[in-house]
């Protein structure tokens, strides 16, 4: 993969010029004999050689997400020193987007890119990980009333409180995760400051504001014009909100894990200890669904896809769902299993509440599930990948741009349940498939940018909205 570049590379720092001759047909018959996927291992390898890599020719203003050459404007880049950077959470939960958050504040910091104050209107265990690192943290109540009418008199006084802090802090970039936080970016707005949305959200574009009242919603929708840029994790996502795209504000910026935290995962949790630890006999198969229960994660599948599974299977299986928390989802889950499920299959499904230390079943794991019907970039499918297990999933939204079918993830379509059993009989069976597909988890997790150049698309982003003009009209 990428060979050709890799060889134009080389040519260069040997030395020597490349000279592109637009006029001359080349037939590769390479291209035609070989198989279709790019091996991940030699993607990986590009990546580790060249990520640092800056193209001198290339127009900044130009995309570098696709070779249509789009427009992507941006501001000079003229800030060298720290400056104070309010980030807003929804909340403060030990989750996908506020653990994203949570390293990406970190990593801003120790880059001398940002003062940051952490926003959130709600309190989680989040907030002494913050303290921990010295960061200040506020909990600023946003208690919108969706019941006024036409006016956005609400809105302005549910915003009071952060614009007051705005201004005591002498903020000069806002930050703003996931769409919930609209809020924040129109309060950035009223105060004429630049601001940084960062939606995670990957539901209908035309409906997701529903829950608000008529005004409230149409400025939540001008929230995506008022944003410097608006920062998505997933190519899929991005297309699903693009008709708000009016300016060129949108860009891709992936998600990724820290190389020291994964090693300190896996060194903290070895894997015999872990299943010991876990009651999972050692030639058991450990299936795994980390993540919150509800009904947009699709672990009903999973319930469903082992009843009726071949008794000898059953026997040999392990699944934990871990994520547990109250709710209808939760209870028709137990329900469908306490009614259609026999003793057997009961016996080896095992449903958790959420844990703050999941790497204990990271490591304990044969196989990662994920039955979602809306996830924009799941920041637990790459924790697979980093526990080398292969996966079963989904392909909705980002998933797709994470793994790689038959590479290292059995795909099945929500509600194929059939399929779904399928798989989980090939991984539970089939011990070569799934040691093969396990050795090249973590080659498809470094075909992805990694945590250092996300940091630097952030980092620079960051940079330009120090100075970004604001429109306040």
């Amino acid at each position: 993969a990428y060979n050709d570049v890799d060889y134009c590379l080389r040519v260069l720092k040997s030395g020597l010029r490349n000279i592109y001759c637009g006029q001359v047909g080349v037939v590769h018959y390479e291209g035609r004999s070989r198989p279709r996927q790019d091996n991940p291992r030699e993607i990986a390898a590009y990546r580790k050689r060249y990520g640092k890599e800056t193209d001198p020719y290339y127009n900044l203003n130009l995309s570098l997400e696709d070779e249509t050459f789009s427009i992507h404007p941006r501001c000079s880049s003229a800030a060298t020193e720290a400056f104070v950077a309010i980030m807003v959470s929804h909340d403060l939960a030990l989750e996908g987007a506020p653990k994203c958050m949570f390293d990406l504040v970190v990593a801003l910091r120790d880059k001398g890119i940002v003062v940051p104050k952490v926003v959130s209107p709600k309190d989680g265990p989040l907030r002494g990980e913050y303290e921990k690192q010295g960061i200040e943290v506020a909990i600023v109540p946003f208690d919108l009333d969706l019941n006024i009418g036409s006016s956005l008199a609400g809105l302005d006084a549910a915003i009071a409180p952060l614009r007051t802090m705005m201004r005591a802090t002498q903020a000069s970039v806002v930050y703003a995760n996931t769409l919930v936080t609209f809020w924040a970016i129109a309060a950035a707005h009223r105060e004429g400051l630049p601001s940084i949305w960062n939606p995670r959200e990957s539901f209908p574009s035309e409906t997701y504001f529903n829950y608000l009242p008529a005004p409230v919603r149409a400025e939540a929708y001008a929230c995506f014009g008022f944003a410097y840029k608006v920062l998505f994790v997933s190519n899929a996502s991005r297309r699903n909100w693009a008709r708000f795209d009016s300016a060129y504000r949108f860009e891709v910026i992936t998600d990724s894990l820290r190389d020291e935290d994964v090693a300190c995962w896996r060194d903290r949790h070895r894997r015999d200890a872990a299943r010991r630890d876990l009651g999972i006999d050692e030639d058991a198969i450990c299936l795994l669904a980390l993540g919150t229960v509800w009904d947009h994660k699709g672990q009903m599948d999973i319930v469903k896809a082992l009843k009726g599974l071949d008794a000898d299977i059953v026997t040999k299986i392990r699944i934990f769902i871990v994520g547990d928390r109250p709710g209808a989802y939760s209870d028709s889950i137990k329900n469908f299993a306490a009614q259609e499920l026999t003793d057997l299959e009961r016996s080896c499904l095992h449903i958790l509440p959420a844990t703050d230390d999941p790497y204990q079943f990271l490591a304990a794991a044969d196989v990662g599930l994920c039955c979602s019907r809306v996830d924009t970039f799941p920041r637990v499918i790459l924790e697979y990948m980093a526990f080398d297990l292969p996966i079963i999933t989904t392909p909705v939204f980002g998933i797709a741009e994470q793994v790689q079918p038959n590479v290292n993830a059995k795909i099945y379509e929500p509600d194929d349940i059939p399929m779904l059993r399928a798989h989980i009989r090939t991984m539970s069976t089939n011990s070569d498939e799934r040691k093969r597909m396990a050795t090249n988890s973590e080659p498809v997790l470094r075909c992805l940018p990694d945590f250092h150049a996300m940091v630097e698309r952030y980092a620079q982003v960051f940079r330009e909205a120090r100075f970004a003009p604001v429109d306040t009209e």
